[in-house]
Parts: structure tokens; C-alpha cells; sequence
């Protein structure tokens, strides 16, 4: 079950997305274990374009390999598809803010 707050008061997670969209700006490979995981695994926007590109230049996909940049699809349908359940969870939670 989610917190009630994670529905209303959605502001960090605004803010999350503005920092993290940022990192995208540049190759992946330039930064450390952490962030790299971080972008693959936690929240893949590696998956946008730094792994299709590594796959299209047959270049080194750095720490991880390059083969994640065929599964790229497969990441954005699976992406999509948990996007919908959370909205579906939202949908039945939500609660008018009146006017």
C-alpha cells in the first residue's frame, strides 16, 4: 500500500525527475557505479538513448554490456506497462480536490 501522500503531494518527485533527466545529458559511462546502476536498473532513462546508441555505433557500453541496448524495447513496454497500473491505482484513490 502507498502513503496517501504519494498521490497529493507528488512535488519531489517532479524535482527527482528534473535532476535525473539532467544525467542524461551526457553518456553514462562518464560517471560512477552508483549513478550508472541508478539509471539502468533504479530509474532507466539509459534506456531513452544512451544504449540504443551504443548498439547503433557498435560502440562500449561501459560497466554494463552493450547487449542492453537491444532490450531497450522490451524496457519501454515493461516501463509503460507499470506506468498504467500506477495510474490505475491512482484512479481508484483519487480524491476531488472540490471547486
Amino acid at each position: 500500500m502507498l502513503p496517501h501522500s504519494f498521490s497529493t503531494r507528488s512535488q519531489f518527485l517532479f524535482t527527482l525527475y528534473g535532476a535525473l533527466r539532467d544525467f542524461i545529458s551526457y553518456p553514462i559511462s562518464i560517471y560512477g557505479f552508483f549513478v550508472q546502476t541508478l539509471l539502468t536498473f533504479g530509474i532507466p532513462f539509459a534506456f531513452i538513448n544512451y544504449y540504443p546508441s551504443v548498439v547503433i555505433l557498435s560502440k562500449d557500453g561501459g560497466i554494463f554490456p552493450t547487449w542492453l541496448g537491444l532490450i531497450a524495447p522490451l524496457v519501454a513496454v515493461a516501463c509503460f506497462l507499470l506506468s498504467l497500473l500506477m495510474w490505475f491505482y491512482g484512479i481508484k484513490r483519487y480524491q476531488s480536490a472540490g471547486g
